[in-house]
């Protein structure tokens, strides 16, 4: 069941902070919803616990949009949640009451794909399946890959260092992020968009932002490395008696073959 502001005991707070939510309005035109224009996907993540409908909504289209709302919340003591595709399971970007739900799935397009340097860049609420389907057009490969490929966001990827289906040898998101653009909770522009694989100039800041769940800052973009495409991929079902040989299999065929890029375990 969803709780919805209306429905609190404390509901009196949404008239306390209506002029505050009419102020947004007034700075980020065609970027609010409100009150019943708020529709339930809003209330709750994955995880459907404790759904909560949030009185507003502001969905950015660009960066400064981010950056006004973070700047005015913070001036105005606001609590703000961040949301992506909506695909974690721990309650992450579920709003809690009085909280100004920031959902970045305005904020989505690629903003550049550069064959030389073989990088993809891409705004936050871009779902991640779009970012795989241009790489390979380019003839290229994005190697983070997880079953919510189509919904979850690459925001989200990088916000919770996603690990994925192929973490054995590409590693986490972490490892494949050169450069992101953030926005701090007082609404400053913190740029680091770099493209190149060695980078050894001063503090690496986006690693600060990687995996930080939105607690230090907003990612808005990202720079993503990218691979050739594969040649053949080849796939095997083993089985096995003990766990002992299966963890001795893993470590043989990571000797013998040129990569093992994802090895997954089942058991009855």
């Amino acid at each position: 069941m969803i709780k919805r502001w209306y429905e609190s005991e404390q509901r009196v707070n949404y008239f306390m902070l209506d002029k505050h939510y009419r102020e947004i309005e007034n700075l980020l035109p065609n970027c609010v919803l409100l009150g019943d224009a708020v529709s339930d996907r809003y209330a709750v993540d994955w995880s459907a616990e404790h759904a909560y409908q949030p009185a507003i909504v502001v969905r950015p289209k660009r960066l400064e949009d981010v950056s006004t709302l973070l700047g005015y919340c913070n001036d105005n003591a606001l609590s703000v949640v961040t949301q992506g595709g909506l695909t974690g399971l721990s309650g992450g970007a579920t709003p809690q009451q009085d909280e100004i739900v920031l959902s970045l799935e305005l904020l989505s397009g690629i903003t550049e794909l550069d064959q030389q340097s073989m990088t993809l860049s891409a705004l936050a609420g871009t779902p991640l399946s779009v970012l795989q389907e241009a790489a390979q057009a380019a003839g290229f490969y994005l190697p983070l890959d997880l079953g919510a490929r189509g919904s979850c966001t690459i925001g989200g990827n990088v916000a919770t260092n996603a690990g994925g289906n192929q973490v054995l040898y590409y590693g986490m998101t972490r490892a494949l992020v050169l450069g992101l653009t953030a926005v701090t909770a007082d609404g400053t522009v913190v740029r680091s968009m770099n493209k190149m694989l060695k980078n050894n100039a001063g503090y690496d800041i986006k690693q600060l932002f990687i995996g930080s769940e939105g607690t230090l800052g907003v990612v808005t973009e990202v720079v993503l490395r990218l691979y050739p495409q594969a040649v053949s991929k080849k796939s095997a079902l083993c089985a096995f008696s003990n766990f002992d040989d299966v963890v001795k299999f893993l470590h043989a065929m990571q000797r013998r073959l040129p990569k093992v890029t994802a090895f997954e375990l089942m058991w009855s």
